[in-house]
């Protein structure tokens, strides 16, 4: 098919481009580095990010709590004892501390009017 008789490449094409004039302002998604963790400071796009423009996953914080639900099978023990499987059920888990540390990568999205900044995750290379 020719690319006049297809016209969502068309559209694909002209969103592309208006993505690419607005630039971070679209909605995309950038890249930090974290510079401190105390008090939490990314540098993103050239500027330092931090204090009330900054907004951070909750899990990546410390303290985070969340309850969990251990399942531990059961196993052999000495070859010949056999332990019980167990469950433990609606216990708490609390970090211990922060999830990112000074030099870590993490995935950002800046509010359309670029004055507040998400941090959604921390991000590492696949194959590094």
């Amino acid at each position: 098919m020719e690319k006049n008789e297809n016209p969502y490449l068309g559209m694909a094409e002209m969103m592309g481009k208006k993505a690419g004039e607005n630039g971070p302002k679209s909605g995309g998604c950038m890249t930090g580095t974290v510079k401190s963790t105390t008090p939490l400071v990314i540098s993103c796009a050239g500027m330092d990010i931090d204090g009330e423009a900054l907004y951070i996953n909750a899990e990546l914080m410390k303290d985070y709590k969340r309850e969990i639900t251990l399942k531990m099978p059961a196993y052999a023990v000495n070859g010949t004892v056999q332990a019980n499987a167990n469950t433990i059920a609606k216990n708490e888990a609390i970090t211990e501390k922060m999830g990112l540390s000074e030099g870590d990568m993490v995935l950002i999205i800046p509010s359309t009017d670029m004055q507040a900044y998400y941090v959604i995750c921390k991000v590492v290379a696949a194959n590094g």
